[in-house]
């Protein structure tokens, strides 16, 4: 029998060569492989593309001359150009990104029966053109004046942005009959802004400026004001509505207010000519008022002749007829004060928010005593006889909120914002304005206006030539030369005039405006420097990422920042690439995403080492790559042909390991590498389970571990391994024979002696074999191909027990047929004579 078995391994050995798996065996199904040079592609960028090819164990290869279906699960993120398309090689899909989001493209190829799907992302690009923003210069204009409109490419995050290919921008104006304006403007390729010419008309009033153009979103209105803005007289009448019969008189109290409603402190009287749309209703005791020097307001009483509704200067006043019991309390007064004036208050007993003239004691307290204070917190409610029944002084600028309560009605209140006034001098200009861009990228000149306004922010006409000097002063941090001076004269009659500046410098800088006899003007602008608005890095993508031999690759250059968001430069970004006997230059387009560099087909080195640099950036990018990605199978068999698993076999390159691949149930391990010269580094001796032993005896090429292999496409290396098992036999009784280390394909013998253990009262006899063999026989032959584990099982053996009651029931049974007889004999002899 062990002669066979030894014959059987002999012959192993001797053909073990015909167990290697074929390489082919090994090699994977060509699949369709889509692949994006960009890991995001911009929203609103143009048209790109998604490359599709083949993926073969070899590399990604060319497709062969077939049709493509194309589509997206979501058109509104990406869409793609056309359904189907015929192509062959790399074939570029194109597509077109709408708007941020994620979009599955799915790619099929009828005549092959393949099909692939690439999730796209679309995002905002730094520093490309997502929305326009028009400015009007100046917002306020006068009569027939000529003024522009700022138009900007600004991006997602409001970083000036360039046009790569130039842009036409569409103007639109709401309503039309106050400003005329160019109905459309150019912005040139490479820059970010341009202007439109603005015209005042003859009427005075406010028009939206909107700029649209294809592919963006278009500007916020912006408004443009015409004519001259005067400050406006405002009228609050306290209180504003009462019940006739129990009130006689209210107070107008007139205010001058700009446009904004900021007090005006006049420098001289003005005279105030106060009236009522209706006499029935409400009549003021003087009609010719005085609102002194220095002063924003004057009041005065109004008498109550009815009911209805009357309008005092511009605001409506409503009385309701009849009276009622009051229930709270109202507070009137300004809303909007001078600091340092001194305003009458109000205060009402009412019911359902109309006054009643009912005396009522009232505390009246500021939240912010510091900003308004009442003159007398104690008074009382308004009576038709006593009207002004408080008076509240403003002492500090700010808001505070002005309070009345009495111990019988529920509390009113009334907030207060007081100003530091503005003068009111007429049309007389005051002050100068600036007028452009906040920012600029560094070298783009702009145009800027300067404008006089009235010491309330009004355009203001220029009595004769004004002439204006436009100087600039570096902040801190600012590097480069400055402008020069400017000399502006702003025309007789008019309130504005243009002049451009280029500022070539890094940083921010301040620019002033000086002109005899008004008040200066600053403005800060920040000239942008660098290629993009922020720190940008090179980034490299190779489509397709492994090709295989004689194909050729795509080296794609682009811009990232920090996080990973794509980057559009303002200025073109040159590029030089560098490699093993390969070098190659290329530029990233001011406005544009990449530049593309085709790679060789037949690489001088299967392992390249490239790097791409830029100057402008201070920084590389370098990356290895290899054109074909190539499988490195090893496979452990044993002796008897069987796979062995668990093997942890070490793949080494230059003396360092660069993989460590263990065999699956199979035997087989792969390792995906470079090509290359490699070493595989079999163990000698491995323990890959419990109970089991494998131990290397040799490979096709011999005995030693090691094996060179010069990996240029797929290959397999084997080696064979003697394995061993464990035999394991235990047993609660006699002795056992088997246990220990075998050869896989040896036959082992166990058995266990004496099969049978005598004892009293009982005994133990062997019942069979169970675990891993089962078997009654106590002696067994068991061929080794797993670990083993043989438990002796025993049963009691009462014999003994049965054997020493049978000889106690027979020796008894034997004592009492004696005595039996013996009695009988002497029964039977009778008496002696």
């Amino acid at each position: 029998m062990r002669s066979l078995v030894a014959l059987a391994l002999v012959s192993i050995l001797i053909f073990s060569p015909m167990f290697a798996v074929p390489t082919a065996a090994l090699q994977q199904v060509d699949a369709l492989s889509l692949t994006s040079p960009l890991p995001e592609l911009p929203a609103g960028g143009g048209t790109f593309y998604i490359y599709a090819s083949l993926s073969t164990p070899l590399g990604y290869a060319p497709l062969p001359r077939t049709y493509l279906v194309v589509s997206s699960s979501n058109s509104s993120v990406l869409s793609v150009q056309s359904g189907a398309l015929l192509g062959s090689g790399y074939v570029a899909i194109p597509v077109i990104p709408v708007s941020p989001g994620a979009a599955v493209l799915t790619v099929s190829a009828p005549a092959l029966g393949l099909s692939d799907n690439l999730t796209v992302r679309v995002g905002y690009a730094i520093g490309y053109p997502e929305h326009l923003s028009v400015e009007p210069l100046p917002p306020d204009m006068l009569y027939g004046e000529k003024g522009s409109a700022l138009v900007e490419l600004v991006d997602a995050y409001g970083n000036p942005a360039p046009s790569i290919s130039g842009m036409q921008v569409h103007m639109y104006e709401y309503p039309y009959q106050f400003v005329s304006h160019q109905a459309t403007a150019y912005v040139s390729p490479g820059s970010y802004m341009t202007y439109t010419q603005l015209s005042a008309g003859n009427l005075s009033g406010s028009a939206y400026l909107i700029g649209s153009a294809q592919g963006l979103s278009s500007s916020s209105p912006v408004n443009v004001t015409v004519g001259r803005t005067e400050p406006m007289l405002r009228v609050t009448v306290m209180p504003s509505s009462t019940y006739y019969g129990s009130a006689y008189y209210v107070i107008a109290l007139v205010q001058i207010v700009d446009p904004s409603g900021r007090p005006l402190v006049t420098n001289s009287p003005v005279q105030v000519f106060l009236s009522s749309s209706n006499s029935d209703v409400v009549e003021p005791i003087h009609n010719y008022l005085t609102i002194p020097a220095g002063s924003d307001h004057v009041w005065v009483e109004a008498e109550v002749t009815g009911t209805g509704s009357a309008n005092l200067t511009a605001q409506a006043q409503w009385f309701l007829p009849g009276s009622a019991t009051p229930n709270e309390i109202t507070i009137y007064g300004p809303s909007a004060m001078a600091l340092g004036q001194t305003y009458p208050l109000v205060v009402a007993a009412s019911y359902a928010g109309s006054a009643v003239s009912e005396p009522y004691p009232v505390v009246v307290t500021s939240v912010n005593p510091g900003i308004a204070s009442p003159s007398s917190i104690n008074t009382t409610t308004y009576l038709n006889y006593n009207v002004s029944t408080e008076n509240v002084t403003a002492l500090g600028v700010g808001a505070t909120l002005l309070t009345a309560s009495s111990p019988y009605l529920a509390a009113g209140s009334i907030s207060v914002q007081v100003y530091e006034p503005g003068t009111y001098m007429g049309n007389i200009p005051s002050q100068l304005a600036i007028y452009g861009p906040s920012e600029l990228i560094n070298g783009t000149e702009a145009e800027f206006y300067v404008q006089l306004l009235t010491s309330y922010g009004s355009p203001a006409p220029s009595q004769s030539p004004t002439e204006v000097l436009v100087q600039f002063h570096p902040a801190p941090g600012y590097v480069g030369s400055l402008p020069s001076p400017v000399e502006v004269q702003v025309p007789a009659g008019q309130s504005e005039a243009p002049f451009n500046v280029t500022i070539t410098g890094s940083g921010s800088l301040t620019m002033e405006a000086f002109a005899e006899g008004v008040q200066p003007a600053s403005m800060v602008v920040s000239s942008l420097s660098g290629v993009a608005p922020v720190q940008s890095y090179l980034m490299e993508s190779v489509v397709p990422s492994q090709p295989v031999i004689g194909a050729q690759p795509v080296l794609y250059l682009y811009l990232e920042d920090a996080s990973g968001d794509l980057v559009s430069p303002w200025t073109p970004v040159n590029v030089t690439v560098m490699g093993p006997g390969f070098s190659a230059n290329a530029t990233i387009p001011a406005g544009g995403f990449y530049a593309e560099i085709p790679l060789p087909s037949f690489p001088s080195s299967t392992s390249w080492y490239l790097v791409a640099s830029s100057g402008q950036l201070g920084a590389s990018a370098s990356f290895n790559y290899s054109y074909i990605p190539v499988n490195l199978t090893v496979q452990a068999i044993s002796g008897m042909g069987r796979p062995v698993q668990g093997l942890s076999v070490r793949v080494l390159s230059g003396g360092a390991e660069v993989a460590t691949v263990t065999t699956g149930s199979d035997g087989i391990g792969t390792a995906s590498l470079p090509p290359g010269q490699y070493v595989v580094e079999f163990p000698s001796e491995s323990t890959p389970s419990q109970g089991m032993s494998a131990r290397f005896e040799s490979t096709p090429n011999g005995t030693s571990t090691s094996v060179q292999v010069n990996l240029t496409s797929p290959a397999t290396v084997i080696a064979y391994y003697q394995v061993y098992y464990q035999v394991t036999v235990l047993t609660s009784h006699g002795v056992a024979n088997g246990s220990g280390m075998f050869p896989e394909g040896s036959v082992d013998i166990v058995s266990v002696r004496p099969t049978l253990i005598l004892g009293f009262p009982a005994g133990y006899a062997f019942a069979g074999w169970t675990g891993t063999y089962q078997s009654h026989s106590s002696s067994v032959s068991i061929v080794i191909d797993s670990p083993q584990l043989l438990i002796a099982n025993w049963r009691v053996d009462w014999a003994p027990l049965y054997i020493a009651v049978a000889v106690v029931v027979v020796g008894a049974a034997a004592a009492f047929v004696l005595v039996i007889n013996r009695r009988r004999r002497e029964v039977d002899v009778g008496p002696t004579v």
